[in-house]
């Protein structure tokens, strides 16, 4: 494998790549360079072989000042490290991973009788939509799904209306483990409202 760098003033990329797969690595820095992407890693194997091992971070994301060992989860439960090029054996993101563990777990709950696909996610989190207006007021239309609605097959087809969110974090150490604990992430979802 070759050395593989690119220092631009709003991107940098830095790893390794075998020859006949330099046009992966290009493709990689052009997501920074058409800013699709802050920080990102690719590493890929072809027959059991590291082809790729490549890391990347935008000035952008260099300046929010991460530390660098975070590990954030979200409330779809991504899990990803913001590394910024300091540990370039770890990887960085890894979107819906849990899926097929969380519907394994989850089947294994309704197995066991411990909740049903049609339980309400209230009946499990009470907090879910404690902010929700239970009603819409006199002439007002209700134009999006109500939270108090949703049972918990809706959340685990990704149906809940909840892709987003407008309310945000205060700051990225709300995903830090301790934070999770003390239900930061979970507080933002709380405040939310279906759409």
């Amino acid at each position: 494998m070759e050395k593989y760098e690119v220092r631009d003033p709003f991107y940098r990329v830095d790893g390794l790549v075998s020859p006949g797969y330099e046009s992966v690595a290009d493709r990689f820095a052009e997501s920074f360079a058409l800013g699709r992407e802050n920080n990102a890693q690719c590493c890929a194997h072809v027959a059991g072989r590291r082809v790729v091992d490549l890391w990347g971070t935008s000035q952008e994301a260099r300046d929010q000042n991460y530390d660098g060992d975070s590990l954030q989860v979200t409330s779809t439960i991504l899990l990803f490290p913001h590394l910024f090029l300091k540990k370039a054996s770890f990887s960085q993101l890894v979107f819906s991973c849990t899926k097929a563990v969380t519907s394994v777990a989850f089947a294994s709950l309704v197995d066991r009788g411990l909740v049903s696909y049609d339980d309400s996610v209230c009946s499990v989190w009470p907090e879910f939509a404690k902010e929700e207006v239970k009603e819409p007021k006199n002439g007002e239309v209700q134009h999006h799904k109500r939270k108090c609605d949703l049972i918990l097959s809706d959340v685990l087809r990704h149906e809940s209306g909840l892709a987003t969110f407008e309310n945000k974090l205060s700051s990225p150490k709300c995903m830090w483990t301790e934070n999770v604990k003390k239900n930061k992430v979970g507080e933002v979802i709380e405040r939310e409202r279906c759409r």
